[in-house]
């Protein structure tokens, strides 16, 4: 309980900017947070109003923007995920935001609260690599975010890096996608977990891959297995916006 309590807190922690609606992709912080919380069934309802409750006390203490998702494929019903940048890791000294913006009490009793909605909460940093990356084009919304990772085989980070540089980068652009951001993990041996994030606006979209459709099937199936050679995985999840658990801010 102490440690998932001070995972937890450590998960209000980051201060992001970045922009509305768009979320992460139009302007890239050096990091993100990644915290995933498992639900407890029953509780999803009053997970989500703590949540929500919660965001009046995070702008109060100066938050502007914090990005709410649920998992709609490739993982639990009842797994949330929040994705918060932020400019510098030195943010993890700060007071906690929910803290800093209720009272005492209402915060001790805000966190027991919480901690009685989840069974479990799994948080990552991520360094964004915004020079692999593609940025969300303006006034383009995105309510769906396909969230897949990879871990490098020990000895092909280079060679991974490159085929994102040379392959997959160039193919996403010739195929007028925008939206895509590439994360390799802050911490760990050699930063061998990768991370790409791509926005959909319909689920009509995931019927198919943009680069499949501009490239042909088999040039695409040619291309990927060219860095399946280099990886273990994928994990793959489909994340759905939601606006209301979520904090925007006014001026991008």
């Amino acid at each position: 309980m102490v440690n998932r309590l001070r995972l937890i807190c450590m998960v209000t922690l980051f201060l992001p900017l970045a922009a509305p609606v768009v979320a992460l992709a139009q302007a890239l912080p050096p990091f993100v947070t990644v915290a995933t919380f498992q639900v407890k069934p029953d509780m999803r309802l009053e997970f989500e109003a703590l949540q929500e409750e919660a965001n009046a006390a995070r702008q109060e203490a100066g938050i502007t923007a914090r990005f709410a998702y649920r998992v709609a494929r490739g993982g639990s019903v009842n797994e949330y995920v929040f994705l918060t940048p932020t400019e510098a890791l030195a943010n993890y000294d700060q007071p906690l935001p929910v803290r800093r913006g209720m009272s005492e009490s209402d915060a001790a009793q805000w966190f027991a609260r919480l901690n009685k909605s989840i069974d479990d909460v799994h948080l990552n940093t991520l360094r964004v690599r915004s020079d692999l990356s593609i940025p969300l084009a303006e006034g383009r919304t995105a309510t769906l975010w396909r969230l897949r990772t990879v871990e490098v085989r020990p000895g092909r980070g280079q060679d991974y890096q490159g085929w994102i540089t040379d392959n997959w980068v160039p193919a996403m652009k010739n195929a007028d996608m925008n939206g895509v951001v590439h994360f390799q993990d802050a911490f760990g041996v050699g930063q061998r977990t990768w991370t790409r994030l791509t926005a959909y606006d319909s689920w009509a979209e995931l019927d198919g891959h943009p680069v499949a459709r501009h490239l042909g099937r088999e040039a695409f199936s040619e291309m990927l297995g060219n860095q399946g050679e280099m990886t273990h995985g994928p994990e793959v999840r489909i994340l759905e916006l939601l606006p209301n658990l979520s904090i925007f801010a006014s001026n991008p």
